[in-house]
């Protein structure tokens, strides 16, 4: 569980890299502890729909990240070189895969805790 915690705070503060140019209210760290909190609590909320609504339950994960993560951003970072040579729907495709796949991998794992 620490470990997973640690990996979405980085996750977390990965995404708000691009937003800290605009001057938040809040620091990037603030912003990832407050982004994890607020996920921990929707698993919470949400554990009842896991066994019965799981595209409900990764919508509502899927909320919770989006707001906290820039996938854009991330995607570039993980594509690494090949982001220059990338295509914007090529990009765009990654983040949606990259996404989907992390919300359901940490979701499901979230879902069992």
């Amino acid at each position: 569980m620490k470990s997973l915690n640690k990996f979405l705070v980085a996750l977390a503060f990965l995404g708000t890299l691009p937003a800290l140019s605009y001057g938040q209210q809040y620091t990037a760290v603030e912003t990832a502890e407050i982004g994890v909190r607020d996920l921990l609590s929707t698993v919470q909320e949400s554990r009842g729909l896991f066994l019965t609504d799981r595209d409900g339950y990764f919508g509502a994960i899927e909320e919770v990240l989006n707001s906290i993560v820039d996938f854009n951003a991330v995607a570039v970072v993980v594509m690494n070189r090949y982001a220059e040579s990338a295509s914007d729907a090529q990009k765009d495709r990654f983040a949606a895969i990259l996404r989907a796949t992390l919300t359901r991998f940490y979701g499901a794992l979230l879902g069992f805790l």
